[in-house]
């Protein structure tokens, strides 16, 4: 699965496949994310908030719930805030995320 990301009006959302999570887990060993394959997350464009996540395919992430999970979900929202040209002020100044997922094209409007 390649990084897909998807504009849903009010909000934005992001998922992320096995070769994307490797990268994240070969960065941060002893992540605990390793039954992890997929991961969906969708943000409020207003504010970045955070609304909600899958795991994969439409499972909870609770079994997954730590810190390099919600590193990883920052991750994955610096990645999309670049995609769409949005400055939600989360991971200002970050780029160690590009890293593992790459540097986006950004979406024409």
């Amino acid at each position: 699965m390649a990084i897909r990301t998807y504009d849903n009006g009010s909000a934005y959302s992001i998922s992320i496949g096995e070769a994307e999570i490797s990268g994240f887990r070969r960065r941060w060993p002893g992540s605990g994310l390793g039954g992890l394959r997929s991961l969906w997350a969708q943000y409020e464009k207003r504010n970045g908030d955070l609304i909600d996540t899958k795991a994969n395919g439409s499972g909870s992430t609770e079994p997954f719930d730590g810190p390099a999970l919600a590193a990883l979900i920052d991750d994955m929202q610096c990645y999309a805030d670049a995609k769409f040209g949005i400055d939600s002020g989360r991971g200002a100044g970050r780029t160690d995320w590009k890293e593992y997922l790459g540097v986006p094209r950004r979406k024409r409007r």
